[in-house]
């Protein structure tokens, strides 16, 4: 999940939705959406006992 969310209106903005790459977050206020590109995640690894 996101660290911090940008703000709008005054107002911290909310994640409607994850999109594989990329995060939509929107202002409940004005109803303008963001598209927020994940940054690079490290491949997955496994963990021995």
């Amino acid at each position: 999940m996101l660290s911090k969310l940008p703000r709008c209106c005054g107002h911290e903005m909310k994640v409607k939705m994850d999109m594989g790459n990329f995060f939509e977050v929107y202002c409940n206020y004005c109803k303008d959406v963001v598209y927020i590109k994940k940054s690079e995640m490290p491949k997955p690894q496994m963990i021995d006992d």
